[in-house]
């Protein structure tokens, strides 16, 4: 694990400078200021509206690595096409809806270009539709195809964005971010055609239907698991954002996007650490083995670098926003970058957890996971009615401090006690195997 999560770590920082340049240097020099603050409740809009194809990709990952973990690939290739054809066919319907309700939210935002909006809309559902694919290679353990396709992306995204953007900065920023999951799609359906992935074949020993009333009925209860799992932390991101564009002024709800933008550094860390441990975690689970040192192990990489992190920015942080275009508008708000990379942290390892349990087939976590978000959703407008960004930082960075104190103790001690129960919503019982 440890040499393929170098290999892709250094592969996707590459794509991340390409994105780094979009997200730091081209957005803040064409964006208007009024309009830069709708840049994150927008994005949180868009992905809370596509979260169920998302869930549709998740429960496909998960059972992709389960047959492969299990060495069905005869059925694998049955299932891949079956999913593939149910992200198309949800995709239209969502998306139907969402058109229907996005102009309301343009107004709220106070979003001055509404092309960006359904550009941002259009980003989304192909964001959540590429893991199907993309996912494909992770549970296949393909982790080169992974950062040639990750790098590419991002190059042909910050391309785009630099011709567009000088004509309508929102809209060519939005448009960029469309060509990104267009080349996670296009670029595994070649390495899936080429390694035989989608072929079927005459020979019915190379072949064996997936599809059956009992699979079905397993997966479809699994995507009701996760659309709660999936959309509440979204939602809870889209309140927080909504309360910063809608509650403070369009110079704060910007300076708190620049903040943010240096922040996110955090899951440039986490992302590749959960996309190399999300396969090795399912075999652990498939071979009755604990994975709670290797999930911890990655939340402790991803809250020290984050510390060291803040202390850099703390010490140094008004003039390394200085630096970026237009900078010197927002360095007022380098104080908050500290605090926003704790937020980030915290927010990343729990994600990390709870991942983890998913892939282990384990969904205890919900039982808090679900009510103490709705709670937060419900609380947090009422408690700051009349907020300044400084409440709004430290609020957000606790209440994910609490998140994640809550999964560690969920994974240290109740998760232990369940290894070896058939949690496992996605397993076949052993006589299914048998009957296999």
């Amino acid at each position: 694990m440890v040499k393929n999560f170098i290999l892709l770590f250094l592969a996707l920082r590459a794509a991340d400078l390409l994105n780094l340049a979009g997200g730091l240097y081209l957005v803040p020099k064409f964006v208007a200021p009024e309009d830069l603050g709708a840049v994150l409740p927008l994005t949180s809009f868009a992905t809370l509206a596509a979260i169920p194809v998302f869930a549709i990709a998740m429960t496909a990952l998960r059972e992709s690595s389960r047959l492969r973990a299990e060495g069905q690939d005869r059925q694998l290739r049955s299932f891949i096409r079956g999913v593939f054809a149910a992200v198309g066919i949800g995709a239209v319907l969502v998306l139907a809806v969402t058109a229907a309700v996005l102009p309301h939210f343009l107004v709220r935002f106070r979003v001055s270009d509404s092309l960006s909006g359904y550009l941002a809309v259009t980003a989304a559902f192909l964001g959540c539709v590429a893991p199907v694919y993309f996912d494909q290679l992770q549970a296949a353990k393909k982790f080169g195809y992974v950062g040639i396709i990750e790098v590419s992306a991002a190059a042909m995204r910050l391309a785009l964005m630099a011709v567009l953007m000088p004509f309508r900065a929102l809209a060519g920023y939005f448009a960029g971010s469309v060509v990104r999951p267009i080349v996670q799609i296009i670029g595994p359906l070649l390495v899936l055609h080429r390694a035989g992935g989608l072929q079927s074949s005459a020979n019915q020993d190379s072949f064996h239907p997936y599809w059956n009333r009992e699979n079905a009925v397993r997966l479809v209860k699994t995507f009701f698991l996760l659309l709660p799992y999936l959309g509440l932390p979204l939602l809870v991101s889209l309140t927080e954002n909504d309360l910063v564009r809608t509650q403070l002024s369009a110079a704060d709800s910007a300076g708190y996007y620049m903040a943010t933008r240096i922040s996110d550094l955090v899951n440039y860390v986490s992302y590749p650490l959960m996309f190399v441990m999300f396969p090795y975690v399912t075999d652990h689970a498939a071979q009755g083995k604990s994975h709670t040192k290797l999930t911890l192990n990655c939340c402790g990489i991803v809250i020290c670098i984050a510390v060291l992190a803040a202390v850099i920015t703390d010490l140094f942080g008004t003039e390394i926003i200085s630096w970026l275009p237009n900078g010197e508008n927002y360095t007022a708000y380098a104080t908050h970058i500290p605090k926003l990379f704790l937020f980030m942290a915290f927010g990343a390892a729990q994600t990390i957890i709870t991942n983890a349990e998913f892939a282990a087939g384990r969904f205890t976590f919900l039982w808090w996971l679900i009510p103490l978000n709705i709670a937060y959703i419900e609380l947090l407008p009422r408690l700051m009615k009349t907020p300044t960004l400084d409440s709004l930082v430290m609020v957000f960075m606790l209440f994910a401090l609490a998140r994640m104190v809550i999964a560690w103790v969920q994974i240290r001690f109740v998760s232990k006690r369940e290894q070896g129960q058939s949690l496992d919503l996605l397993a076949s019982s052993d006589s299914d195997r048998s009957a296999r």
